[in-house]
């Protein structure tokens, strides 16, 4: 006779196994992260696929439709999800929320549009992205990519959208956001035109280095200056400075505490953290910078 027949004992029994197995797989991962992120050792997590709507296709306005990614599956996330469980500059915190378009971080924007619903009925979970007054997508095709960790493993949601117009909306300055610590793009949805000039300020503190107590703490200015030999975004800038450029693919800008920009080109303002390019190097930055864009 089957185990499933045999008075649900066989069934019972894998249940209980597959329980056991998920926790110890859980304490096993943030055991690991914990021992290895303190050595500064990068160890590659599992990834789950998430269901992510509307699906891959060609549409007009980004701004036209709310992007909702099915986080059901997720049984580790606390619910309701909300800060500090995935906020970076939260030591605390195992879980990470992050959102890139086209390579390009975007995950400011996305807390931003996130929210959550539960359809008790249904025993589900979404992350909803509600229209905001601006988008991270241009015309073209736009990778979105979401990416969850759950303290076990990497959940990741991807989608290819084409859009005819993005349907930008100028944002109004001064304008404020949080550039987190192991970002090296982080989207702002500000657009400048060529020769405009903005203000730019900075405060807050980012330890790029938490395994080592010794080594300072940077703020926006930034800490040892990086040898011309190193591999950090802007040799001979100092490390944890803030950074900006205009458009994924301009030029890097020391902005430090205050700095006045004159757009060379137009685009998007883009913000950074310098420190090595390797992912290793930034993926253990703790704490953020507050930014103000003014006129």
């Amino acid at each position: 006779m089957p185990a499933f027949f045999d008075g649900g004992r066989g069934f019972l029994s894998r249940i209980i196994i597959r329980s056991i197995f998920m926790k110890f797989k859980k304490a096993l991962w943030k055991g690991l992260f914990a021992l290895f992120g303190l050595a500064n050792i990068a160890i590659a997590a599992p990834e789950s696929l998430m269901t992510i709507s509307p699906g891959s296709g060609q549409y007009v306005y980004p701004q036209k439709f709310d992007i909702s990614i099915d986080i059901s599956s997720l049984q580790y996330l606390p619910s309701p999800l909300a800060p500090p469980y995935y906020d970076p500059t939260y030591p605390g915190s195992f879980i990470r929320i992050n959102a890139f378009v086209n390579g390009v971080d975007a995950t400011s924007w996305f807390n931003e549009c996130m929210q959550e619903y539960s359809i008790p009925e249904f025993n589900s979970r979404l992350l909803l992205c509600k229209v905001v007054d601006h988008t991270p997508f241009q015309p073209g095709t736009n990778v979105l990519r979401v990416e969850i960790f759950d303290g076990m493993e990497i959940n990741y949601a991807e989608v290819v959208y084409e859009f005819q117009a993005a349907q930008l909306v100028a944002k109004s300055l001064p304008y404020r956001l949080n550039v987190q610590g192991q970002s090296v793009n982080t989207s702002s949805g500000v657009q400048v035109n060529y020769g405009q000039v903005v203000h730019i300020s900075a405060t807050g503190t980012v330890n790029t280095w938490p395994s080592n107590p010794s080594f300072p703490i940077s703020t926006p200015r930034g800490t040892q200056v990086c040898a011309s030999t190193s591999t950090c975004i802007m040799p001979n800038v100092p490390v944890g400075a803030l950074l900006v450029k205009i458009g994924a693919y301009g030029r890097w800008m020391y902005a430090g505490t205050n700095y006045r920009l004159v757009a060379d080109r137009p685009g998007e303002l883009i913000f950074g953290v310098n420190d090595k390019s390797e992912q290793v190097a930034t993926s253990d930055n703790i704490g953020s910078y507050q930014v103000t864009i003014s006129k």
